[in-house]
């Protein structure tokens, strides 16, 4: 028999390698979940995606990349040839102590939310100190409950079960009721005692040997797994109706984010989208629509109270709604309709005030498949990418058909009457079309591959480093880079047309068709460099204003609308149709009424907005557009019947026509400025509130 030498401890050298070995895995696994919870408490809405299968393939992901970590670290310490050195026992304690002790690195900053502050390197560092601290300790715990290393192995294990059980618990209860010092001081503890709780039970089963304790164990700490993702399955209020209406219409607003008006067919685009086409020759089609912001937060802003999105600006990029503002869900909500939000739009929030009068509301972020804290290495997100690539999975969340697989349950079984929004996130980057609809793509041999964007970073730490792994940069002369975007946009597009000729078809299936109406429409366009840029946001030219407008169903007539209309108008519009009084503070015109008269209604000047840090404001009568950059006191004007792409600058100071809509727009932003005062007083805005809200532009690609 062969002879094996053993070292001090006891442990053959073959028991002491694999010891190491299931140390080092067993850490990383620690670190990873560790690394996972505090991504999910970061950022709970992208744990709740929209599958439970996406949140174990999480875990299991996160398993895998720290196992291929932990495996180096084995690797590392088996080339210093440290095993050679260390001969006692303490070694497992130390390890396991260490990662331990590393995982509380990663959870500290969760469990007390420290601020962007500390996230320096005197900051990081005393976390960092602490933590070490903190794996000293577990190390002399282990020490003292046994020489086994089996049983500290176990004692380790039970820990770490407990550590994020509490975490869950922890990361749920602030969903609930916020991250406040009152909120903490009654969680934590809680979360203490079910640390204990599984730590003692879990040591008591393994060491007692009794099975079914394990197994109760084992579905204890699987409940307190998942528990946020059960959670997360949608907020809800409620309140009674102040009354009902007598023949109410459901109604269905979609809002397609960053769907310019040209990427339909029927908007002279060369796009196929027949399923918007023929809901636009068979209902109300607004030839003309235009948005009142050049991106969402405004735009949705004016779009739901019916005002000028000004009114609710503080600060260079926060939009926040006063809760004095009547917003359309709260008029159907208060005329007896069941208001029920999907939204992949997180900005679209509740922090924001935007979401005032939903009883139900989903969210389901766009962007990342797993969590925040991979973007930290670009090494894990070209892996994530690569293996999910080759599972036939997408990098990206598809929240789109999530988006339409749920309104398709709520409408077989749907509450009438009722108000369902549904905020698709396609065609808005990232470009990221199912295979299917590349087809004629397959040609180009450029850099440029889907999932491409322009804002795909998320949060301090990582914004650039994101950027540079997702986005590939287009040269001005590249042409054939430029054009291979835009196709991925309007592939995006008739993917998400597809998507509405689902909810279409599950509307004549159930019946519903005749007496739903179904609004189509964006918050606002995306520019592909015809002013130098891809994106949006930063400035309020026609290619970022013109938007789809689509009224189809609830026995309408089929009609075509000539005459300009704007975001603005909406909300009184549908009122109007389904019976609800006007409301006296709404900006935005009644154009049921115009139509209803059959004649056409007198022009009004279109006020816009665009920018984020600087604002840029536009003003457009039938002919003529001046867009005002006060940062720079920088004009710019053009004549929108001879150049409607805006391509031939003709500011003048004298121009008769510049005079004109220069004094109207100052006159339009005066008023704007008074009603946002009158907001102020009603409406006090904590620094972390800002910063919450910040934190969500950043996430969604608008601010650094």
């Amino acid at each position: 028999m062969r002879n094996i030498a053993k070292n001090n401890s006891g442990l053959s050298k073959k028991q002491f390698i694999f010891g190491l070995l299931f140390a080092s895995l067993f850490g990383a696994w620690i670190v990873g979940l560790a690394d996972y919870g505090l991504g999910i408490l970061i950022d709970p809405t992208l744990y709740r995606s929209g599958e439970l299968k996406d949140a174990f393939f999480t875990i299991l992901f996160v398993l895998g990349i720290f196992g291929v970590l932990g495996l180096l670290f084995f690797f590392f310490i088996s080339c210093l040839a440290l095993i050679k050195l260390i001969s006692k026992d303490k070694t497992p304690s130390l390890l396991l102590g260490f990662y331990l002790g590393l995982s509380f690195f990663f959870l500290l900053p969760c469990l007390f939310y420290f601020p962007n502050e500390w996230m320096t390197g005197l900051g990081l560092g005393m976390l960092l100190f602490g933590s070490l601290l903190i794996g000293l300790a577990i190390y002399w715990g282990l020490e003292k409950i046994g020489t086994d290393f089996k049983e500290k192995s176990y004692f380790a294990f039970f820990i770490w079960s407990g550590l994020l059980a509490g975490l869950n618990f922890i990361l749920t209860a602030f969903i609930s009721y916020g991250a406040g010092l009152k909120t903490r001081v009654l969680i934590l503890p809680v979360a203490g005692v079910i640390f204990l709780f599984l730590l003692i039970g879990g040591l008591v089963s393994v060491r007692k040997k009794i099975l079914w304790a394990k197994l109760l164990w084992a579905l204890i700490f699987l409940f307190f797994l998942t528990l946020p993702w059960f959670f997360i399955e949608g907020q809800e209020k409620s309140a009674e109706p102040k009354t009902t209406l007598a023949h109410p219409k459901n109604v269905i607003l979609i809002i397609a984010d960053a769907c310019r008006a040209d990427g339909l067919g029927i908007y002279g685009g060369k796009n196929q989208t027949p399923n918007l086409d023929q809901l636009a020759q068979q209902g109300i089609w607004f030839k003309k629509a235009f948005s009142n912001a050049s991106w969402t937060l405004p735009s949705i802003a004016s779009l739901f109270s019916s005002q000028y999105p000004g009114v609710y600006r503080f600060g260079p990029d926060v939009f926040i709604i006063s809760p004095n503002a009547y917003l359309l869900a709260e008029r159907f909500r208060d005329y007896g309709y069941y208001t029920i939000g999907l939204i992949s739009n997180w900005g679209v929030s509740y922090r924001g005030g935007y979401l005032q009068g939903f009883e139900k509301v989903y969210l389901h972020h766009h962007k990342v498949r797993l969590h925040r804290q991979f973007c930290f290495l670009p090494a894990s997100l070209f892996w994530q990418r690569f293996i999910l690539k080759n599972l036939g999975l997408k990098l990206f969340p598809d929240t789109s058909r999530i988006l339409t697989e749920r309104a398709i349950k709520f409408l077989k079984k749907a509450k009438q009457p009722f108000f369902l929004y549904l905020h698709y996130m396609d065609p808005h980057d990232p470009y990221d079309p199912p295979q299917k609809y590349l087809s004629g793509l397959e040609n180009y041999k450029g850099h440029i591959h889907p999932p491409y964007g322009w804002g795909t970073g998320d949060d301090i730490f990582h914004q650039e480093i994101i950027n540079k792994v997702l986005k590939q940069k287009v040269e001005k002369d590249d042409q054939e880079s430029q054009e291979y975007v835009r196709q991925l946009y309007l592939a995006e597009v008739r993917y998400l047309d597809f998507q509405v000729g689902q909810l279409v078809q599950t509307l004549k299936e159930q019946g519903l068709d005749k007496n739903t109406l179904l609004v189509f429409t964006s918050d606002h366009g995306e520019e592909f460099w015809e002013h130098g840029a891809n994106q949006h946001g930063g400035t309020p030219y026609q290619e970022l204003l013109k938007v789809p407008l689509i009224f189809w169903g609830a026995g309408l007539t089929p009609q075509q609308v000539d005459f300009p209309v704007y975001l603005i108008d909406l909300t009184p519009t549908l009122c109007e149709l389904v019976g609800i009084p006007s409301f006296p503070k709404d900006q935005g015109r009644n154009l049921w009424k115009i139509i209803q008269e059959n004649k056409k209604p007198k022009p009004i000047l279109h006020f816009a907005e665009g920018g984020f840090g600087e604002r840029i404001y536009s003003l457009q009568d039938q002919e003529f557009k001046l867009i005002y950059k006060p940062k720079r006191e920088k004009y710019e004007f053009y004549n929108l019947k001879i150049d409607p792409l805006e391509k031939k600058d003709l500011y003048s100071p004298t121009l008769p026509e510049f005079i004109s809509l220069k004094n109207a727009l100052f006159r339009q932003l005066e008023e704007i400025q008074r009603i946002q005062q009158e907001n102020v007083k009603k409406l006090q805005i904590s620094p972390s509130q800002k910063e919450a809200i910040k934190q969500r532009l950043r996430s969604l690609g608008y601010i650094k």
